[in-house]
């Protein structure tokens, strides 16, 4: 996609509304110090630049100073300016403005407002991180009549999550159906808990079963910690990649 074309249109089908999930990729980008490209305002110049903090309280992240000179003078407070990135080759494009232009040392920051709506090709609303086999991550599920079911954690997001059932079957519930406790034991002792609105529930015939399901009603404090937990598996999905591609180019 141009940059003449990432002022979203209503009828993208790409496009993500939900902030917690751009705030994720934002940090993604950060953390793994990833290169974007920077389209400047009133022009078809693109810049290489990087992503240097976010800050999701303040609604705010921060590019770094462009190199070139002509680029810099460009950048005023309430410019646009376009990023586009990929994470895991997944275009990833949005419009911010520039909020204010800092000085830190000899260096320049540009603070940017994270946006409404950003463009993101991956075909779920919310990215989905898989669970490896050496991170076991237990749940626990209760129904509205009490009956607790055991299982394990295989994908999640920041607004639902997948779950493996390896000895116990849901009964036949409707997609939309909630059930009144979702419980997950995550690493270091921390537990979360909310309501869990189902989307799927296989076959509850079959020798296991596999749940997914929508968070529902998850307070901010729940949220950080989800947010935390998916950006470190974030940040170990990039080393694996990483040390998969080191191995690959020493043979």
């Amino acid at each position: 996609m141009s940059p003449a074309k990432s002022e979203y249109l209503s009828d993208d089908p790409h496009k993500i509304t939900e902030r917690s999930q751009i705030f994720l990729l934002l940090e993604r980008l950060s953390n793994d110090h990833s290169l974007v490209n920077v389209a400047l305002p009133e022009t078809t110049e693109c810049h290489i630049n990087s992503i240097l903090a976010v800050d999701e309280k303040q609604g705010r992240f921060e590019l770094d100073e462009f190199r070139s000179r002509t680029a810099h003078q460009v950048v005023t407070k309430g410019a646009k300016l376009v990023i586009q990135a990929k994470i895991d080759e997944i275009p990833f494009i949005l419009s911010a403005e520039v909020l204010e232009i800092k000085r830190r040392g000899r260096f320049a920051v540009y603070v940017m407002a994270v946006p409404e709506t950003a463009h993101f090709e991956q075909r779920r609303q919310q990215y989905r991180f898989h669970i490896t086999h050496d991170t076991r991550i237990r749940v626990e599920l209760e129904d509205l009549e009490g009956e607790l079911y055991q299982g394990e954690l295989t994908d999640i997001s920041v607004s639902g999550l997948r779950i493996y059932l390896p000895d116990s079957t849901l009964p036949e519930l409707a997609p939309g159906s909630q059930l009144t406790r979702c419980t997950l034991s995550l690493p270091e002792n921390i537990s979360l808990s909310s309501r869990l609105e189902l989307r799927y529930t296989g076959d509850p015939s079959a020798s296991f079963q596999a749940v997914g399901g929508r968070f529902v009603d998850l307070d901010p404090a729940a949220r950080r910690v989800l947010r935390r937990f998916t950006a470190g598996l974030a940040r170990e999905q990039a080393r694996r990649k990483a040390r998969i591609a080191d191995r690959s180019t020493k043979k």
